[in-house]
């Protein structure tokens, strides 16, 4: 039994010397030259010729837009001198500084595979790739963890050999405070800053940090607390509903708002995946008003709680029953339905 490797993107916002930026502006201005694609008649199997050139032109276009300059471990390297990281390219040390990801050094410089840099605006940037051990085991059966997120409270149920073994609930508890709080300064200072859109951006990103190194903590908690109930030799599978699937022209103003300002399904995704475990993003479609268990449309009621007529007539909390909807979507894709062509129908 072996686990995976997973390869994953950091972005690093590069920080260049003037001669260095010069430097790299020439070394940029040669990539595209070498990419520059000729249509070869006879060299492509018949009929994909010109759809191989095209593809080639697009991507010269790009690297010759973006000034891309792709590196691998040969020519360049990542270093720490002076509790400073550097990207190193042949002999040149250029500092750097990481975006929306903390305590990165050590998995930067040893995990290092291969990067891109290439010119945004008027910043280098570049998306350094590094190796995550997984935590999927081979051979080892799955439990699969459906999770719903929501503002209030968290909800997840655990799955194992298509049934329930767990379901629980999870509060912010300290941490709703203070996030409220920063989400308060973030409304006043929107409404009473004066200046420019640029300026107000640039203030508002220390908040912005704030509340999402706080949801990450919480969703780390969280994370832990679901993995206790996990038995022992499964492969967790987390479960969360994919709000990117969700069209946005067939949204009202309320729920794109909704999906816009949703930071809980991505930050807490991020943290399963940068800590080795299986990730599945499901279609949240119908989740809430789709009752589990039957597939039939339930009623909503006040006090956060469903009605199906034949399973539940005194009501289920809508989040738990979302939780098992997701955790479902995904068993049905890897077993068969329990015998319920409805369910299989609400799904598809």
């Amino acid at each position: 039994m072996s686990a995976h490797q997973i390869f994953k993107t950091v972005r690093v916002i590069l920080r260049p010397l003037r001669r260095q930026n010069a430097w790299l502006l020439r070394k940029a201005e040669g990539i595209p030259k070498a990419l520059i694609p000729s249509y070869q008649k006879g060299t492509y199997p018949k009929g994909s010729a010109r759809i191989v050139n095209n593809a080639l032109q697009r991507m010269w276009q790009t690297c010759r837009k973006t000034k891309q300059i792709p590196l691998d471990k040969q020519i360049s390297s990542i270093v720490k001198k002076n509790k400073v990281l550097f990207l190193k390219v042949q002999t040149e040390l250029i500092p750097f500084r990481v975006k929306e990801v903390n305590d990165m050094d050590e998995l930067l410089l040893g995990h290092y595979n291969s990067a891109v840099v290439w010119l945004k605006g008027n910043k280098w940037v570049a998306d350094v790739q590094v190796e995550v051990e997984g935590k999927y085991v081979d051979g080892l059966p799955e439990a699969v963890v459906g999770i719903d997120l929501g503002k209030k409270h968290n909800c997840y149920s655990i799955w194992v050999n298509n049934k329930e073994i767990y379901r629980g609930f999870d509060s912010y508890g300290e941490y709703h405070r203070t996030f409220m709080k920063i989400t308060d300064d973030i409304s006043v200072l929107q409404c009473n800053f004066k200046g420019t859109r640029k300026e107000l951006s640039k203030a508002l990103n220390p908040l912005y940090e704030r509340r999402r190194q706080l949801l990450r903590q919480y969703y780390g908690t969280l994370r832990n607390k679901i993995l206790s109930h996990i038995p022992e030799g499964f492969n967790p599978v987390f479960v969360v509903e994919d709000l990117e699937y969700l069209p946005r022209a067939e949204l009202t103003k309320k729920q794109r708002a909704w999906a816009s300002a949703e930071l809980a399904n991505g930050v807490f995704a991020n943290g399963i995946e940068w800590n080795g475990y299986k990730l599945v993003k499901v279609d949240p479609r119908g989740t809430t008003h789709t009752c589990w268990n039957c597939g039939q449309k339930v009623k909503s009621r006040n006090d956060r709680k469903v009605t199906c007529v034949t399973c539940f007539p005194l009501g289920l909390d809508r989040d738990l029953n979302g939780a098992r909807n997701i955790a479902r979507r995904y068993l049905f894709k890897q077993y068969q339905p329990i015998n319920n062509e409805v369910v299989k129908r609400a799904i598809n």
